[in-house]
């Protein structure tokens, strides 16, 4: 029955086995955790006061928590509309590495491929982050990657990046030097920051749901002994101004040569 293909898919708590099944039922099952985990509670969560402190200029509130697995949550502010900040990440991730920084904010990510385009909004990639602490220097992983947008209300939009690990993936085999591990559903949350600011100011949640191999990806960070995964989320905003100008300027280009073809051809009419 219906309930016995949900168990073979995943393991209720949102690490996919199969790649094959319906991929958007997949997607929004994935969201439906990523969401859960966001109301949770963070009476049950460490604060971070030290790192909360050093970036308080951005309002940078950290947690965590370890029960089964390690749950963090980091929350900050950032002086751009949430359309922008959500295009640029999407760019980042899935537009090539012709895009105004393919990848170069995310200090921790050393290495990212599409390995199947689902659709324009889901995408199969395979994903290489730093480790610190462990013999393996690096911790990969195989993903659903999915982006969606959804209206708040009238005036305003939210915007998602998720992710979550599918296993036993046969297009992407282990390899000697790299530890396959499991992300569950983790990523974005983007939203205006009030009514009154949503041009300009934009609330971003980055939620990571990690076991206890993939967690030594931020481990470090959260002792006190690197920062970059803080400064990565710094690094978001100086580059999304950048994005943003990039796209002026393409939009100017495309504009000069529509008008240029316009005179064309009328030179060839007359």
């Amino acid at each position: 029955d219906d309930d016995d293909d949900d168990d073979e898919d995943n393991d209720g708590d949102g690490e996919y086995k199969d790649a094959d099944i319906d991929h958007l039922r997949l997607s929004t099952e994935v969201f439906q955790h990523f969401e859960d985990f966001g109301f949770e509670s963070d009476d049950e969560y460490r604060v971070i006061h030290k790192i909360n402190e050093r970036y308080g200029h951005m309002s940078m509130n950290v947690r965590c928590k370890k029960d089964v697995h390690w749950k963090i949550k980091i929350s900050f502010t950032i002086n751009h509309d949430s359309e922008s900040i959500f295009e640029f990440l999407k760019s980042s991730y899935v537009g090539g590495s012709d895009n105004v920084n393919a990848i170069g904010w995310h200090k921790k990510l050393i290495d990212r491929q599409i390995v199947s385009k689902l659709d324009e909004h889901n995408y199969i990639m395979y994903e290489v982050y730093k480790s610190f602490n462990s013999p393996y220097k690096f911790r990969d992983f195989v993903v659903l990657r999915s982006f969606k947008t959804q209206q708040l209300n009238e005036h305003s939009k939210r915007y998602f990046i998720v992710c979550s690990s599918i296993g036993n993936y046969n297009k992407m085999q282990e390899s000697k030097d790299k530890l396959r591990c499991v992300m569950f559903p983790s990523g974005f949350e983007i939203r205006p920051y009030n009514n009154l600011t949503a041009k300009t100011k934009s609330q971003v949640s980055y939620r990571l749901h990690l076991t206890s191999e993939s967690v030594n990806i931020v481990t470090a960070d959260l002792l006190g002994e690197c920062d970059e995964l803080f400064e990565s989320m710094v690094r978001i905003s100086s580059l999304v101004t950048v994005f943003k100008r990039k796209q002026r300027l393409n939009q100017l280009q495309a504009m000069k040569n529509n008008n240029h073809n316009l005179g064309s051809v009328r030179s060839t009419s007359k």
